[in-house]
């Protein structure tokens, strides 16, 4: 069976693997599957704020996105492609001043939106984890002395950016550990669900009374693997 026409991601294009068109080899021994879908799905809410210089900022974000792909076995490792990616919702509404001056932004007033990157998949220890990481953008939207870079939801020990950096140790319930049993590959279609919460106090650089800036969001994640030989 010939897969369908697909881009690579950057990550694995980096290896070296070219081609747009693969054929994948002989099922695996135990007449295993051949290779699989991958499907997942992000879904997040979350908020900021800060205060410097008597000026209130606050915000708050709805997104969702979903991606596709395939992967198959190689050797010991895992090849992942991607096939598509489509935004399915994203809203944010930004208040900023006080009283009478009071400024309200949306995500219709300025082209900032988050990027979603699929890394890559690793097979560790029995465990098949996928990495992936969703980038943020400057924030407050409104005029403001001091920007931050709005942390979004990424994978366990996927942080490559400095505004996500140690982000594992600032999720305060649930897991970020998008992962499953290698051996539930083979038994058939695979769902499962994530759920975590994050919160982060990020300093000002500037003097008190400047307060730090408030960065929190709660994530869910949908993994769909289906099995094809």
């Amino acid at each position: 069976m010939r897969f369908p026409k697909i881009a690579l991601p950057r990550s694995v294009a980096a290896l070296g693997l070219a081609a747009l068109v693969f054929l994948p080899g002989p099922a695996p021994a135990g007449d295993g599957p051949a290779w699989w879908d991958v499907r997942i799905r992000i879904e997040a809410r979350g908020r900021y704020a800060v205060t410097r210089d008597g000026t209130d900022v606050a915000g708050e974000y709805a997104y969702e996105a979903v991606w596709t792909g395939a992967m198959e076995k190689d050797d010991v490792d895992y090849l992942l492609y991607h096939a598509s990616f489509e935004t399915v919702r994203w809203e944010m509404k930004e208040r900023a001043g006080r009283d009478a001056d009071v400024k309200l932004l949306s995500e219709k007033d300025l082209p900032v939106r988050p990027a979603f990157r699929m890394n890559y998949v690793l097979g560790e220890k029995g465990r098949l984890r996928f990495f992936f990481t969703v980038e943020g953008f400057p924030v407050p939207l409104s005029d403001f002395p001091e920007k931050f870079v709005l942390v979004l939801p990424c994978s366990r020990n996927e942080s490559p950016a400095s505004s996500a950096a140690d982000y594992d140790d600032a999720v305060t319930e649930g897991s970020n550990d998008v992962s499953l049993d290698e051996k539930d590959l083979r038994k058939g279609p695979s769902k499962r669900v994530f759920r975590w919460a994050w919160k982060r106090y990020q300093p000002s650089s500037a003097q008190p009374p400047a307060g730090p800036l408030l960065n929190t969001h709660e994530a869910k994640v949908t993994l769909t693997i289906t099995p094809h030989r």
